[in-house]
């Protein structure tokens, strides 16, 4: 530990210094790359972002990321930090492939800083989407085709409620402050008109959505959220926070099937969760019968979507 308190700096391979946060130990926090937007912006770490951050998952995952990982942060990682300058936010940390407490899921970016109101904590968890084009998936709003790919996805506001949701619940500085914590899906790379049906899904007070033509109103919506002070200690105080237990499945499941609001799902277990839901749908609507398989090893989700399919 330096004697300012903070993490100590890392220096990897002629690399731009950047901190790290760890723990290995249940109940805290586990890993985040961090990195102010400043100190990215136009620095050897900005051309080296995808390296330096693959060096990051192999270190505290033990996992070698793919190359469109690589890609996808050589892209997008920049595109965020250029507009946080650009907002005057450049002291606001970002927490880079930040990892879900108790989960092996990981949001791309969380941004740690001041709220611009309270001048309490303020965090906003950014979901980077490189999509040029996606629609709706046979009308759900809450699943989604993109260009390129061929299978059906959640959609991105959902995810990023998702992750939002769940690190209110499992973050213990967060308790009792749930407005602490915002999110967006930045498809940086889209126009609206290329993404039109997504904008079907409802924003809420917590969520929003965001395209390269609507760049100037995301910039408006980061200086609404932080106020231009440091926030290191914001993100300190994220990373090294207690984590409370998992709710129990067992003592929940009545209240599932009753009105299915007491799980959080995520990543690829809400996406199972809305594709059942979907097919169910459309069997009731046409009188006809499908077989649904849910598969999945222990803590996958697979009793939950069961529970979910019989209520």
């Amino acid at each position: 530990m330096r004697p300012d308190g903070l993490p100590p700096i890392l220096f990897d391979r002629g690399h731009a210094p950047t901190r790290t946060n760890s723990s290995c130990c249940l109940g805290k926090s586990v890993t985040g790359l961090r990195v102010s937007a400043a100190s990215l912006v136009g620095s050897a770490m900005e051309r080296q972002i995808a390296g330096i951050t693959a060096d990051h998952l192999r270190a505290t995952t033990g996992r070698s990321p793919s190359e469109s990982e690589r890609k996808s942060w050589r892209r997008s990682l920049p595109v965020l930090a250029h507009d946080l300058v650009e907002a005057g936010l450049g002291e606001i940390e970002m927490l880079i492939e930040y990892q879900l407490p108790l989960t092996s899921k990981r949001a791309d970016v969380v941004l740690a800083g001041v709220d611009r109101r309270s001048g309490g904590d303020a965090y906003v968890v950014v979901e980077l989407k490189q999509w040029s084009q996606a629609e709706l998936y046979e009308g759900n709003e809450r699943l989604v085709v993109v260009g390129g790919m061929h299978r059906e996805l959640e959609h991105p506001l959902l995810q990023v409620q998702g992750y939002c949701d769940y690190i209110a619940d499992f973050v213990a500085s967060l308790h009792g402050n749930n407005n602490a914590i915002r999110g967006v899906a930045y498809l940086h790379n889209a126009a609206d008109l290329d993404v039109d049906d997504l904008f079907e899904f409802a924003t809420t007070e917590r969520t929003r959505l965001f395209t390269k033509s609507r760049r100037g109103a995301f910039l408006e919506y980061l200086r609404d959220q932080f106020a231009p002070d440091r926030g290191a200690g914001a993100a300190d105080r994220l990373l090294r926070s207690a984590v409370r237990p998992s709710k129990q499945l067992l003592k929940l499941a009545a209240a599932e099937i009753k009105d299915r609001e007491q799980f959080i799902l995520l990543a690829e277990q809400r996406l199972a969760y809305e594709l059942v839901l979907h097919v169910v749908g459309k069997a009731q609507r046409s009188d006809a019968k499908e077989v649904v398989i849910v598969t999945g090893g222990p803590g996958s989700g697979n009793k939950c979507h069961r529970t979910v399919a019989a209520g």
